[in-house]
């Protein structure tokens, strides 16, 4: 094919077979965008960009998946192809740094800002920076508290799409509550194994001093004393995060507990672990993560080699959502607003 069409723009070498074809190029250098929807006013550059824009607004789905088995449908051709490579597995845009592939090129360009360290997309409340625009979006919540995510089973919200999905398997299916015992079950499988004494369920009782509405009471998935502390495992699937109340609630039952046991007479030191059995993500960027086995055989020996620093409460997190600046490590979750300063002391342990 014989390319006689050049590109005039000054530093531009491309060349092109038809006069059709270097039209629509020119419009990347001139950011034209002829093509406008009716329904939103959004313009595009390239005719079929619009028309699979207008499915948006019409429903339709023309493009079926053809894997056997499968009847989902997609708005255009290209959301299927990207579908497509769930059942074979194919990921065609490879790092050239460390050899990582994935199925989306945008996955890959999110990817390479990590070996470059740039972070374009800054927060414009703070002074954070991120190297994906998603990422800078869900930070945003945290200064506007928006929670657009609404379960359709109760009367939750929630700041990430991904949170209300693990609500809803957790909250509102038979296999997400048989899950979570299937978890604490592990826990409970390493501990023994370790030669660890524990009691499992452990009830604390604050009923004589709370003030709202909240429980009376909480359960301690695993209690441990050793070594002069008290130990209070908790297993956080999904590191917590569908459960009812957020972050606030957990601030409260925390602090609660604290009294309680004070209450109570105790004196020693407590240590609460808050391991998470599930996915995490550093810099907003899902990990593969340890295998769960590993994890474990991590966890059982922080909890024999934990040294406490003194009285009062210690906080260890374990495979909790971190970003990074440099040499530091941030948890999401206490980087909240609604996370206590006091209690944010108190976390001295990052486990990932």
């Amino acid at each position: 094919m014989v390319k006689r069409h050049k590109c005039a723009f000054e530093g531009c070498n491309k060349v092109f077979p038809y006069p059709s074809f270097l039209t629509r190029h020119i419009r990347t250098h001139t950011g034209e965008k002829p093509y406008k929807c009716t329904e939103c006013g959004q313009t595009f550059a390239r005719k079929h960009h619009l028309d699979s824009h207008m499915r948006r607004h019409t429903g339709e789905k023309p493009f079926k998946c053809t894997h056997e088995g499968c009847d989902k449908t997609f708005g255009s051709s290209w959301g299927r192809t990207i579908h497509m490579r769930t059942h074979t597995g194919e990921k065609p845009f490879k790092c050239t740094e460390c050899g990582q592939t994935f199925a989306r090129k945008h996955h890959l360009d999110s990817h390479m800002l990590r070996h470059t360290g740039e972070k374009p997309f800054e927060c414009t409340e703070c002074d954070k920076a991120f190297a994906q625009s998603g990422a800078r979006t869900t930070h945003m919540r945290t200064h506007t508290g928006e929670k657009p995510f609404k379960c359709t089973e109760c009367d939750k919200a929630f700041a990430h799409k991904c949170t209300l999905k693990s609500h809803i398997f957790i909250h509102h299916t038979r296999e997400g509550q048989a899950r979570k015992k299937i978890e604490e079950q592990r826990i409970f499988r390493a501990l023994t194994k370790a030669g660890i004494d524990f009691k499992r369920e452990h009830r604390i009782d604050f009923s004589c001093f709370k003030s709202d509405s909240t429980t009376a009471c909480a359960q301690i998935d695993f209690l441990i004393i050793l070594a002069g502390v008290i130990i209070m495992l908790e297993v956080d699937e999904e590191q917590h995060r569908f459960y009812k109340g957020g972050i606030s609630c957990d601030m409260k039952r925390m602090s609660h507990i604290m009294r309680g046991l004070a209450i109570d007479g105790n004196e020693l030191p407590v240590l609460f672990i808050r391991y998470n059995p599930h996915s995490f993500r550093i810099d907003y960027e899902k990990q593969e993560g340890l295998p769960k086995k590993e994890r474990e055989q991590i966890l059982i020996q922080f909890i024999k080699d934990y040294k406490s620093p003194g009285e009062g409460l210690d906080i260890a997190y374990m495979y909790y959502d971190y970003e990074t600046d440099g040499d530091d490590v941030n948890l999401v979750v206490t980087n909240s607003n609604e996370y206590h300063p006091q209690m944010k002391e108190c976390v001295r342990h990052i486990i990932r």
